[in-house]
């Protein structure tokens, strides 16, 4: 895998032409933007035609990450096995402690 280009947020405020073509000048033209040193995004080149398509893969993906963890989490509760009748309960429950209308 090539080295990637790192650039803080600050960095890429002040200089996003030399960040970008840094990132460009990489084989896989991709730059990893940090703050305070932990990455929070990725600079990609994409063509124009793919945004929507990119877009949504991004968001397949974040939800597929939340279903997993949410998986973990309920096998390690003991819940992963509860039938849906006593899960529909606790969030008919939940609505109604928030004062939202049941769905019908």
């Amino acid at each position: 895998m090539p080295m990637a280009t790192y650039a803080s947020i600050r960095e890429l405020q002040m200089n996003a032409t030399r960040v970008l073509r840094d990132a460009l000048a990489q084989s896989d033209g991709q730059a990893v933007i940090t703050s305070r040193g932990k990455p929070v995004a990725l600079l990609v080149p994409i063509d124009p035609s793919e945004v929507d398509e990119l877009r949504q893969a991004v968001r397949a993906r974040r939800l597929r990450r939340a279903v997993e963890q949410l998986r973990t989490e309920a096998r390690a509760a003991g819940t992963s096995e509860m039938p849906m009748a006593e899960i529909n309960a606790i969030i008919a429950g939940s609505r109604t402690a928030r004062g939202v209308a049941p769905e019908s």
